[in-house]
């Protein structure tokens, strides 16, 4: 029986898993110098969350394989090894639990993300491998029992720093890039990369050097670039910052293995969370600036469309008027203006004015009997309320005698109209 390439993929998917956690348990390893052969820094455990987050727990066996592979390799005891690849198997799927059940985006692109993440993945999942690791080790006979407290604070501090450090920077550069993060040009990321080394000279070499100096090259890069730059920059320096400690070099050495890895866990942190959030920050106000644009685009489009379609209408009920031969009008009694259709202009022949014109405009086109019960009915309409109707009649320029029916309606209470309306 030949498995197709779709009954390979899943394998082969598991397989590399397996090869890239065992890698970077090597790396772990390489800085392992704290008691109980614990690594200050755990990047598989970044790896292995990020690994079941982006493609479900179907990855997990890879995880637990390169877990007992890396203790095996290093002269565990095989109950040792299954133990240990057992709690960072378990760290990883309650991890990746924890995001999913929050909704956590892989952009990292809103402050809650990277709370949950920090908290639910960071502090709170990694207790499950440091537990079950340091257990293990003490039932092997390997960590004392004087020692097993103090394992276990290094073992799952290392854990979150790896959480805290290495998933955000897999989950950003997985996925495409946050378009609510503005593009950048190539000077502009040169000048950064200059940046950036400048800061981890002063910041790791030398006499006298200052740790603190690579913030404002995170928070630039946060700003700028958004949570892409914000991750990659904090994990190079988490390299380059764990790697100097561990050789009893920088900032943080004190001459207290443990306290020093106290320091340098809390500086990446901070280092970590504080680029991130700048960069939810202004990805969330980008996006927001965005979102508001757009609508107001969709707004002008709406008004635009319903715009036109009244001129439609319009047009519609000018030509209808037209063949019906009757004009709409409406009169402002505070102002004595009416404003009226075309056809209305046309049958008492007023020239037409785009405001309108006065209502003695209209009135003096009557006859003067017609004109003076014209004027009757309607004030009865304005005092006493109710619709009118009177004929009247109307001589145009060529002395053709026009016959008109007028029809209105007041617009208030009896007595106090300020506007009325008709034909």
């Amino acid at each position: 029986m030949v498995l197709g390439s779709k009954a390979w993929k899943p394998i082969a998917r598991v397989a590399g898993v397996a090869a890239l956690y065992y890698a970077l348990a090597r790396i772990g390893l390489s800085v392992a110098t704290l008691p109980g052969k614990v690594s200050p820094v755990w990047p598989p455990t970044g790896f292995a969350i990020a690994m079941v987050y982006l493609f479900g727990p179907s990855v997990s066996p890879g995880i637990w394989l390169g877990a007992l592979l890396v203790n095996l390799g290093g002269g565990s005891p095989n109950f040792v090894a299954i133990g240990l690849a057992t709690g960072n198997t378990a760290e990883a799927l309650v991890a990746a639990r924890i995001l999913h059940h929050y909704k956590v985006r892989p952009s990292l692109s809103k402050p809650r993300d990277i709370g949950v993440l920090v908290g639910g993945a960071g502090i709170v999942a990694t207790l499950i491998s440091a537990t079950i690791g340091v257990a293990t080790l003490h039932l092997a006979g390997i960590t004392p029992s004087g020692q097993v407290l103090e394992s276990w604070r290094i073992w799952w501090i290392g854990d979150a720093l790896g959480a805290i450090v290495v998933t955000p920077f897999i989950l950003t550069w997985y996925r495409r890039r946050d378009h609510a993060v503005p593009d950048a040009s190539p000077r502009e990321v040169a000048l950064l990369g200059a940046a950036f080394v400048a800061a981890i000279a002063l910041s790791f070499v030398g006499s006298q050097p200052s740790a603190f100096l690579v913030f404002p090259v995170v928070a630039w890069a946060g700003l700028r670039f958004g949570a892409r730059g914000a991750t990659a920059v904090t994990l190079l320096t988490s390299a380059i910052a764990v790697h100097r400690t561990a050789e009893g070099v920088g900032r943080f050495v004190t001459g207290d293995p443990i306290n020093d890895l106290y320091l340098v866990d809390t500086f990446l942190t901070v280092l970590m969370v504080t680029g991130l959030l700048l960069a939810a920050v202004v990805s969330e106000r980008t996006r927001v600036q965005r979102e508001l644009e757009a609508a107001n685009r969709e707004l002008e489009a709406r008004v635009a469309e319903r715009t036109n379609a009244l001129r439609v209408d319009r047009f519609r009920l000018e030509q209808a008027q037209r063949v019906a031969r009757i004009g709409s009008w409406e009169w402002d009694l505070l102002t004595d203006n009416i404003s009226g259709s075309a056809e209305l202009d046309r049958l008492f022949d007023v020239e037409r004015t785009p405001g309108g014109s006065h209502y003695m405009v209209y009135c003096d086109k009557l006859v003067a009997d017609d004109r003076l019960a014209l004027n009757d009915v309607m004030r009865h309409s304005v005092m006493h309320g109710g619709p009118f109707a009177t004929d009247a009649r109307m001589v145009l320029s060529d002395g053709t005698l026009r016959w008109l029916r007028i029809t209105g309606d007041p617009d208030g209470e009896p007595g106090d109209v300020a506007q009325m309306h008709g034909s």
